[in-house]
């Protein structure tokens, strides 16, 4: 189900003019990353910032 639904929203995003796509996982989720890393994501240099309240 995860892998129709991926390609669906890849799909929708190119067909939109979507230029980049960025997903975030936590740093542990070793499974969620090969399983992004199999639809051709590949590990990015940015850091994500973020704040709490």
């Amino acid at each position: 189900m995860g892998s129709v639904l991926l390609a669906h929203a890849l799909e929708f995003g190119k067909a939109h003019g979507c230029l980049l796509i960025t997903l975030l996982t936590d740093a542990d989720n070793l499974s969620a990353q090969r399983f992004y890393g199999r639809a051709g994501f590949q590990v990015s240099g940015m850091m994500p910032m973020r704040l709490v309240f």
